[in-house]
């Protein structure tokens, strides 16, 4: 876990991470994050991990931001409003003869 977080925080290929530090090959992490994330490992981190560091105060929720992109609107929230034209015709451009 240690080589593959080093890997996605630097941004290195995974051939580049020192073996000696972590005690296994770029490849072996590659292949092990693959295998996670197609048996379901990361998502479930995902559900899990931030709840249980919260409970132990190891994050600080008051720094934490939401938007509309990760978090959906309920309800499916409300259609955009349509906009309307201020003019009959577009204006003339300037770069074209």
């Amino acid at each position: 876990m240690r080589g593959i977080l080093f890997i996605l925080r630097t941004d290195l290929p995974w051939e580049w991470l020192p073996q000696e530090v972590f005690g296994v090959s770029g490849v072996a992490c590659w292949r092990r994050l693959r295998e996670w994330a197609q048996a379901g490992v990361l998502e479930a981190l995902q559900q899990t991990l931030p709840d249980e560091l919260g409970e132990k105060g190891c994050l600080d929720w008051s720094r934490a931001a939401v938007d509309s992109f990760s978090v959906p609107a309920k309800k499916g929230g409300l259609l955009p409003a349509r906009i309307l034209r201020t003019g009959e015709r577009r204006a003339p451009s300037t770069t074209w003869w």
